[in-house]
């Protein structure tokens, strides 16, 4: 008999859409950066709105995104793995550039501490562990009533700490003070897919309350 290939779940143009805006908001962003102590006030606010919203609103979608992955295997200590040995690499490399480029004299990489784009890494694996205490007391039942509560709880923990001097204190030592500020964002995202919230219809509570935020 011949194998029934699984059907893939059908693209969804917005999602498709809301990626490929902030792929180019971020472009933006990072082309302003030069210009955001600029004298020219467009040029300052078009930084500062768009530093408002786009990485809560990837972080939200690495949620959305990761919450199925999660559903079917739970939290993977490969993948775990995966992202420590990417981590490690992209923080080298990084370290290559600064010797050649920028004129570091360090000899090896400070791995305890990251500001750049290894950080998102660091942060995956941080809410990613978030989620072991749920597999550990529920079992394989990864969606319904009780993970809907254990990520209201993980979101009302997290949103007061991203406030807090926490993260300013540690700075950006193992990315925590972004993995505190971004840590709401992202288990939203995960409560949002649990929840099976589509992004083809506009729900206006959040749609205004993240405009608020």
């Amino acid at each position: 008999m011949e194998k029934q290939l699984e059907k893939k779940p059908p693209r969804i143009k917005e999602l498709d859409s809301f990626k490929g805006f902030l792929i180019f908001a971020v472009v933006l962003g990072h082309f302003l950066l030069p210009l955001k102590d600029s004298a020219y006030p467009l040029f300052q606010r078009s930084f500062y709105l768009i530093y408002s919203f786009h990485m809560p609103a990837f972080v939200f979608l690495s949620g959305y995104f990761g919450y199925s992955g999660w559903k079917k295997r739970g939290t993977s200590f490969r993948s775990l793995l995966s992202y420590a040995f990417l981590y490690l690499f992209m923080q080298g490399m990084l370290h290559l550039c600064d010797i050649f480029f920028y004129g570091s004299t360090g000899i090896f990489p400070d791995f305890w501490h990251a500001s750049s784009t290894p950080w998102y890494i660091l942060a995956l694996i941080f809410w990613n562990l978030a989620m072991i205490p749920a597999e550990l007391f529920l079992g394989k039942k990864r969606e319904g009533k009780e993970i809907t509560v254990y990520l209201l709880f993980l979101i009302l923990l997290s949103i007061p700490l991203s406030f807090l001097e926490v993260g300013r204190t540690l700075k950006d030592f193992l990315a925590l003070d972004r993995t505190l500020s971004f840590a709401p964002f992202y288990f939203l995202g995960f409560l949002a897919k649990c929840n099976h919230v589509s992004f083809q219809k506009i729900y206006t509570l959040p749609a205004a309350l993240g405009m608020f935020s």
